[in-house]
């Protein structure tokens, strides 16, 4: 992924759609929450750019975007916000409340500009018939309507009377009405115009973001999934919009991804995570952005308590050795071990693509009804004893490998002999060929043991114990 700090005019410049996904949650800004204080800053900085002809730029944020493709005939270009919907919807209702005043007031120079931003001009919407494929973003399903009705200022509000996106449309215009006037009122201005275009100037120019836009293959869920509904998001805030050196910043998320990644492969709680990262961003508020990665590794490094220590390679290694991870973990975070090895043997292969398949599932290589193909050995002296252990390790990481639906269906509880052939000819998965490539003939314990001390080597490339740099 890619973090760059862009203003309103940088990210909306495009021919793009920024679709937020039906299923997020709708538009719950309010006035006194985030209008309001967002006025303060836009029409403060409006005031400088009058006063001195410049101002520095204020953050209001970060979002996650995901582009979704290349364009289809008949289809505009679209990114889908992962993160930061409330963000760009808000600044959305600005920008149009600011264009629509200005074009109202005759102040057509700003108006057209502000219409770049808002708008996809009709000869770049691929032939499309949709309308609704003008607009730079478009929200969750339950906020288009009230959407497409505050931004298309010619049809009637009356249906959305109580949506708050219709609200802040309407505070924003009056907003930036009521701003024109008291500049010409108390002569800070000698024409209306001069402050309209410096409002223009603030909205597009003097507004700044930290856009992380993710490349094909990254999970855009990572780190959001791996710690407890986004403690850790204060300090990837901070991270993302301080003069963080891109090989500092690496460091740090490479360090923090380690940390959450390891824990919870190690079955250790979540609960203390809000104090531990609060502490964090106390440590880099000290401390110079110019060394935050070493800050943060450092900071880790020194939690010794089980509460919120930083597991070592050996401690992750009696884990995927001994762990039932089927059971203490959730599949989707099973996947995400799984997939992030994946991906590591493929950076080190020359494999024609190194992006990881998706929707893919969780197989046990020895089934969980093993029984009827998968007997015990003949010696084996307390069979109870043996069949409660290996409950236990079949769902241990070593028994356990990725597959598409269909194969996984094919698998079932099939014999070793016949899961081993089904594999090798239908499998592109390099977690699959390594296996198979070290397979032994029979598949039991010393194999599985086996399989989880090779996996553990690839997972701690992926998720490395960064080592503190020297004082």
């Amino acid at each position: 992924m890619h973090p760059v700090k862009m203003t309103p005019q940088k990210i909306f410049v495009d021919h793009i759609q920024h679709e937020v996904p039906a299923f997020q949650r709708r538009y719950r800004w309010t006035q006194e929450q985030q209008w309001e204080p967002l006025w303060e800053d836009v029409s403060g900085l409006a005031e400088s750019i009058i006063e001195t002809g410049h101002s520095d730029p204020h953050f209001v944020g970060a979002v996650v975007l995901l582009p979704l493709g290349g364009h289809r005939i008949g289809r505009v270009n679209k990114r889908s916000v992962v993160d930061g919907q409330q963000r760009l919807i808000t600044l959305q209702l600005l920008l149009d409340a600011v264009r629509e005043v200005c074009q109202q007031r005759g102040h057509s120079s700003a108006a057209e500009r502000l219409r770049d931003l808002v708008e996809i001009p009709e000869r770049h919407r691929h032939n499309s018939a949709n309308p609704d494929d003008a607009f730079k973003v478009w929200p969750t399903l339950v906020d288009r309507g009230a959407f497409r009705q505050a931004m298309r200022n010619d049809l009637s509000r009356g249906e959305f009377k109580n949506s708050r996106v219709v609200a802040a449309h309407n505070y924003f215009k009056n907003q930036t009405e009521l701003w024109l006037q008291g500049k010409v009122a108390d002569q800070t201005v000698a024409n209306e115009g001069v402050a309209a275009d410096s409002l223009d100037e603030a909205v597009r120019t003097r507004l700044e973001l930290v856009v992380i836009e993710l490349e094909k293959g990254d999970d855009p869920h990572i780190i959001f999934e791996t710690s407890t509904i986004g403690v850790i998001n204060p300090v990837l805030l901070w991270l993302l919009s301080s003069e963080v050196p891109i090989p500092q910043l690496s460091k740090s998320i490479t360090a923090l991804e380690s940390y959450l990644v390891r824990r919870m492969a190690c079955a250790m709680n979540a609960r203390t995570y809000g104090q531990v990262f609060v502490r964090l961003l106390r440590e880099l508020e000290e401390s110079s952005p110019e060394y935050a990665g070493d800050t943060v590794v450092r900071y880790l490094d020194q939690q010794t308590v089980a509460s919120s220590k930083w597991p070592s390679d050996q401690e992750l290694l009696e884990a995927f050795a001994t762990s039932p991870l089927y059971w203490s973990l959730t599949k989707g975070r099973i996947n995400l071990i799984l997939e992030g090895i994946e991906g590591e043997l493929r950076t080190r292969s020359m494999t024609e693509t190194q992006e990881v398949p998706r929707n893919l599932q969780i197989e046990h290589i020895m089934p969980q009804s093993w029984p009827s193909h998968w007997p015990l050995p003949s010696d084996t002296a307390d069979e109870e004893r043996a069949s409660a252990s290996r409950e236990r390790l079949i769902q241990s990481i070593g028994n356990l490998t990725l597959v598409d639906r269909r194969l996984n269906s094919a698998l079932s509880n099939a014999p070793w002999e016949q899961k081993r052939e089904t594999l090798a000819q239908h499998s592109r998965l390099f977690l699959n060929k390594v296996l198979l490539d070290n397979a032994p003939p029979v598949w039991d314990e010393s194999a599985i043991a086996l399989r989880a001390q090779q996996l553990h080597q690839a997972a701690v490339r992926v998720w490395p114990r960064l080592v503190p740099a020297r004082s």
